[in-house]
């Protein structure tokens, strides 16, 4: 089965007029917006919460909204212990609760299809929010720092895809900047695992989706991905040896500049938002054609 799943979210504030930071903190109208959208664009899932900093500012981080999606500018780890309690900071933050109502309603309303998908923060680029640490270059002094906030970062992630799982969500996205440097991906596979697992349980599928890796380290990782995963890759990317794989593909934002496919893949993505001032009969229109590129 072959999934074609453009991460389209905030562009679903158009629907209702609303300004997007409004829309993503309103379940209702979250739910609403969404709902309309996926009856335009027809695709086969509706992205029910979308990355953009929200697990980080559950926790205390502050962001920009000054363009979209937002950007964290201040790392809560440097300032107060991070708490463990879980469940009460995302019962109060404001775009969390939305997106787990908002999937709660949807997953009463559209049952079956199209699939529920939740794009959630990576581990790595998750605990670079929470820490301000470099995970592209760790020095070996602060292996064990990063290892211990990359666990508490799993953690969170692990709790935060179990409330969606059990709201409706079938299909968990973890988007990240870029894959761990070999040193630590033993610890990234670690957190990786249960979040993967417990997905499985509910019967959903698991993508990781890093906006940057380095070709030569792909295979490996491919090799050692947790079952019911699959690695989704841009495709500069993507060498005829790693096609033979079997991985995902991941299309430019703009849906003006999706082009010719050819191969086979079990998951077709972008490698983030649809940017929220797309417009949408033209995100439609790039949709149709795509769809008749892959039939």
């Amino acid at each position: 089965m072959r999934l074609f799943v453009p991460l389209a979210y905030a562009v679903a504030a158009q629907v209702e007029a609303l300004d997007v930071r409004e829309f993503l903190q309103n379940p209702t109208k979250l739910a609403k917006g969404l709902q309309a959208l996926h009856q335009i664009v027809a695709v086969d899932a509706i992205i029910c919460a979308c990355a953009g900093g929200m697990e980080a500012e559950a926790l205390g981080a502050a962001l920009t909204w000054d363009s979209y999606p937002p950007k964290v500018v201040s790392h809560p780890a440097h300032h107060e212990a991070l708490t463990e309690n879980f469940e009460s900071v995302i019962t109060g933050s404001a775009r969390l609760s939305a997106a787990l109502e908002a999937t709660r309603r949807l997953a009463a309303t559209v049952q079956g299809e199209p699939a529920l998908a939740v794009v959630m923060t990576g581990p790595v680029t998750f605990t670079e929010q929470l820490s301000g640490l470099d995970f592209s270059h760790i020095p070996s002094e602060k292996e064990a720092n990063a290892v211990a906030m990359l666990e508490y970062a799993g953690k969170f992630l692990l709790e935060l895809n179990r409330q969606f799982l059990l709201a409706g969500a079938n299909l968990i996205v973890l988007l990240e900047d870029y894959l761990p440097q070999p040193v630590l991906s033993g610890s990234w596979y670690s957190v990786v695992t249960p979040v993967v697992n417990v997905a499985r349980f509910h019967k959903a599928l698991t993508a990781v989706l890093p906006l940057q890796a380095a070709t030569e380290s792909i295979p490996p990782f491919i090799e050692h991905l947790p079952k019911g995963s699959v690695l989704c890759l841009p495709g500069r990317c993507i060498t005829p040896e790693i096609a033979r794989r079997p991985i995902g593909i991941a299309l430019p934002n703009d849906p003006i500049s999706w082009d010719l496919l050819e191969g086979s893949f079990p998951l077709l993505t972008t490698s983030g938002e649809v940017p929220p001032t797309t417009d949408i009969g033209a995100f439609r229109a790039a949709c149709e054609r795509l769809r008749g590129w892959i039939a």
